[in-house]
C-alpha cells in the first residue's frame, strides 16, 4: 500500500528542520508521493521513511537552497521537481537515479556524467552556456517528450539544435536565447519536420525568420492558438501560413502598424480567419489569399 505525504500551503516550517517536514502518521514508512509546496523549508535531509518506495519529490515554491547527497537513496523516484526554489546545482549522488523520468529544474547547468540515466522523458529548466557542451551526456536522451531549455550560445546553438531536431518523440519544446545581460538573444530555428509528434512549441529570442510551413512537424497543422509575446519577432517582415484549419486568430501583436511585418501569406485557410485578419491588418501589411489543391 502506498501513501501521499502533502504540506498546505504557506506551512510554517520550523527553521531549525533540516529534514523533509513529513505529516505525522505512521504510514511514512511507506510513502511513495511527497510534495511540499509554498513552504519556509530551506534545507532538506533523508527522514524517517522507505527511501526506496518513494516515487514522485515535489519541493516547488519552497525556499529550498540544497538537496542532501541522501537524495541519491530514492532508488525508485521517477519525478523530482525544485522549480521555482533556490536550488541551483544538484549533488552527485544525483545521477544515481537510474529510473528517473521526469526532472524539473529552476535553471540549473547540469553535465551529465557518462554513467548517468538516459530515461527521461521530461527535462524542464535547463541552463547551457559555451561552458558545458551537448554532448556532455544531453544527446543520449532521445526518449524525451517534453524539454525546456534557456541558453547562452554563439557557437554552439547549431549542435543543441542539431540534437533536438533528433528528439522523435518531443510533443512539447520551450527554447529562451539569452546574451550575457539576460536580454533576447538570436534564435536559430532548423527544419522540424521530423518531430512528428510535437504539439506545443515556444520560442523567445530573435527569430530572424520562420522556416516554410513545410519544415514544420505535421502537428502544426492543428495549431488552434498562436501567442506572441511583446518584443517577439519584432523584425519579422514576411509570414506565410498554410493549411492550419484549426487556427482561430493571428496574434493583435503581429498585425500592428508599428511591426516590420510586410507581407502577409495565408494558404487555405479558413474564410472567417480571413475575413477577420483583412479587418485588423495594418495598411504598411500587404495580404495575399491562396487556395490550392
Amino acid at each position: 500500500m502506498s501513501t501521499t505525504g502533502s504540506l498546505p500551503t504557506n506551512t510554517m516550517a520550523d527553521s531549525k528542520k533540516t529534514h523533509f517536514p513529513l505529516p505525522p502518521s505512521s504510514s511514512t514508512r511507506s510513502l511513495s508521493c511527497f510534495s511540499v509546496s509554498s513552504n519556509e523549508m530551506k534545507h532538506a535531509e533523508s527522514s524517517s521513511f522507505d527511501p526506496s518506495l518513494l516515487r514522485y519529490l515535489g519541493l516547488r515554491w519552497t525556499y529550498l537552497e540544497t538537496l542532501p547527497e541522501s537524495v541519491g537513496e530514492l532508488y525508485n523516484l521517477e519525478t523530482l521537481d525544485v522549480k521555482q526554489t533556490h536550488v541551483v546545482t544538484l549533488p552527485d549522488s544525483f545521477w544515481k537515479l537510474k529510473k528517473l523520468l521526469h526532472l524539473n529544474l529552476n535553471n540549473i547547468r547540469l553535465a551529465m556524467p557518462p554513467n548517468s540515466s538516459s530515461t527521461l522523458a521530461t527535462l524542464w529548466g535547463l541552463v547551457l552556456d559555451e561552458k558545458i557542451s551537448v554532448h556532455e551526456g544531453l544527446d543520449k536522451l532521445l526518449n524525451l517528450r517534453e524539454l525546456g531549455i534557456k541558453f547562452n550560445l554563439s557557437k554552439s546553438q547549431s549542435v543543441l539544435l542539431d540534437w533536438i531536431a533528433t528528439l522523435q518523440n518531443l510533443q512539447s519544446l520551450r527554447l529562451t536565447s539569452l546574451d550575457d545581460m539576460s536580454h533576447p538573444s538570436k534564435l536559430l530555428l532548423k527544419p522540424l519536420m521530423k518531430l512528428a509528434k510535437l504539439s506545443h512549441l515556444y520560442l523567445y529570442g530573435h527569430l530572424e525568420s520562420l522556416p516554410t510551413p513545410i519544415k514544420f512537424p505535421p502537428t502544426v497543422k492543428e495549431l488552434e492558438e498562436w501567442i506572441v509575446e511583446e518584443g517577439a519577432m519584432e523584425s519579422l517582415k514576411e509570414l506565410n501560413i498554410r493549411g492550419c484549419d484549426k487556427l482561430k486568430n493571428v496574434p493583435c501583436i503581429m498585425l500592428q502598424k508599428h511591426r516590420c511585418l510586410e507581407e502577409l501569406v495565408l494558404t487555405n485557410m479558413l474564410d472567417d480567419l480571413v475575413a477577420r485578419i483583412k479587418k485588423r491588418k495594418s495598411k504598411d501589411t500587404s495580404l495575399t489569399i491562396n487556395y490550392l489543391e
